[in-house]
């Protein structure tokens, strides 16, 4: 078992195992390294996750590497990697959304 934060602090409130760990409750970051395709099929889980996110103002981080999310608009687009591949950011719940 692991020590889970769910205040916002660095204090442990509850202990909780790797296997109890959900996408849709635990995840704090994604990186998406997919094709446009795969995004279009990743769609109905990420707007689900997005959805709960702000609902609970819980903030998740969702970043995608090459290809854009054509139904969400970047709060960054880094273009500095090698080869110029753009990196988009997005950010939703907490108080950013």
């Amino acid at each position: 078992k692991i020590p889970m934060t769910t205040d916002g602090t660095n204090k442990p409130t509850r202990e909780t195992s790797v296997s109890e760990l959900t996408l849709l409750d635990d995840a704090m970051a994604l990186y998406l390294f997919v094709l446009p395709k795969g995004i279009v099929k990743l769609m109905p889980i990420l707007n689900a996750l997005v959805e709960n996110r702000n609902r609970d103002c819980k903030r998740i981080r969702i970043l995608t590497y090459m290809f854009k999310i054509h139904d969400w608009e970047p709060i960054l687009v880094d273009k500095t990697a090698k080869g110029g591949c753009p990196i988009y950011y997005y950010e939703f719940g907490g108080s950013s959304s």
